[in-house]
């Protein structure tokens, strides 16, 4: 959750995504009970159908850590302040500096399904300067104001 301020158009966002959750959940109930028994399958067939896709939905809600339109390969970056480390980069000795920490996930409506390349980061304040990182994210990458993370330490 940001520190801004809500808006209308947030708070209509936020509406409508409930609406378009509460519709496929609504619709995939209604596919599991009418496909098995479009084909004819047994009332057994039909109760455990109904029971997995409710049980699916349930895990899926908890389990979404983006937007439900998020879908496909997505790179991320979060940046934390790092103390008595070594860097990754020159090999010295971290008063304070940044710790980075990457991963490239694959998703589908907001789930994350798979994780590949992942890892940790560790640079003093030369090195996080000089790298250029902070200039070459792209758009998808999450991005935080490293100055302000290092006021706080």
């Amino acid at each position: 959750m940001s520190d801004r301020p809500s808006t209308f158009a947030d708070s209509l966002g936020e509406k409508l995504l409930f609406l378009v959750d509460l519709a496929l959940a609504v619709g995939a109930v209604v596919l599991s009970v009418a496909l098995p028994r479009a084909l004819d399958a047994p009332p057994l067939f039909v109760v455990a159908s109904l029971f997995a896709t409710i049980l699916l939905l349930w895990a899926a809600n908890g389990a979404r850590t983006h937007p439900v339109t998020t879908f496909g390969t997505k790179r991320e970056v979060e940046y934390a302040v790092a103390r008595d480390e070594t860097c990754d980069e020159c090999g010295g000795h971290v008063e304070v500096g940044e710790k980075r920490r990457f991963a490239e996930r694959t998703f589908a409506f907001g789930v994350p399904l798979s994780t590949g390349d992942w890892g940790v980061n560790v640079y003093c304040e030369n090195c996080r300067e000089g790298d250029g990182a902070r200039e070459s994210l792209t758009s998808d990458e999450e991005r935080v104001d490293h100055d302000a993370l290092l006021e706080l330490a």
